[in-house]
């Protein structure tokens, strides 16, 4: 996947929720919201820290956690630094 492409679905993923007030997420049963600005603003500070930690362009970042908010700041934050999201469902995991 290429960092224009990577871009290219950032804004268009941006640009369908900015329509929106409030993002709406289920998360174990429990409904919660995010406004786009906040959501935006996440995913702007974790994408720092994961420049700050070393990742760059064409890395592979691993997401191994619960569907929710968080997940979806993650997997922005690395399409805005142009890495690709490997998404590891923990649904798939005995105990958890």
């Amino acid at each position: 996947m290429h960092y224009s492409y990577n871009i290219a679905l950032l804004h268009t993923f941006t640009c369908n929720i900015a329509s929106r007030r409030r993002l709406q997420v289920e998360v174990d049963g429990e409904r919660r919201s995010i406004t786009h600005s906040q959501l935006m603003s996440r995913a702007e500070l974790v994408a720092a820290q994961l420049l700050n930690h070393g990742c760059q362009i064409h890395d592979v970042i691993a997401i191994f956690a619960p569907n929710s908010v968080d997940w979806i700041v993650v997997t922005l934050a690395a399409l805005r630094i142009g890495a690709t999201v490997a998404a590891i469902s923990a649904l798939l995991t005995p105990g958890l």
